[in-house]
């Protein structure tokens, strides 16, 4: 264990002793519940299981096994616009057009016919 004081004496820490809290979770489940995790776009779920929780002089006790990798798990869709996701054929459209448009404007300009009009 570090502490850090800073400018203060230092603490005289003659022994340290671990502690933890049991924590322990009420669910109606199945024989065997499973736990997904790992989401981070999802946030805390709500339940009104506190609201309607009768706690049992007799519950059963569940433990959980080790994490075991989900096979048939797939992630979330893309949810960029297609633009984003795809930013090589915006650029490339872009570059077509501002060609297109630059031989039209050059093919204009040589095919203009000067005007003898002396009004202008």
């Amino acid at each position: 264990m570090i502490v850090h004081n800073g400018d203060d004496p230092p603490l005289k820490i003659s022994q340290v002793r671990v502690e933890q809290y049991e924590r322990r979770i009420y669910f109606t489940a199945p024989a065997a519940p499973r736990l997904y995790y790992g989401d981070e776009k999802l946030g805390a779920p709500e339940y009104d299981y506190a609201k309607l929780f009768q706690k049992d002089a007799r519950p059963a006790p569940a433990e959980l096994g080790p994490e075991q990798m989900n096979s048939a798990y797939t992630g979330r869709p893309d949810e960029r616009p297609w633009s984003e996701r795809h930013p090589v054929v915006l650029w490339v459209a872009i570059i077509v057009a501002v060609l297109t448009l630059g031989a039209v404007a050059l093919r204009s300009m040589k095919t203009a016919v000067p005007s003898n009009d002396p009004a202008s």
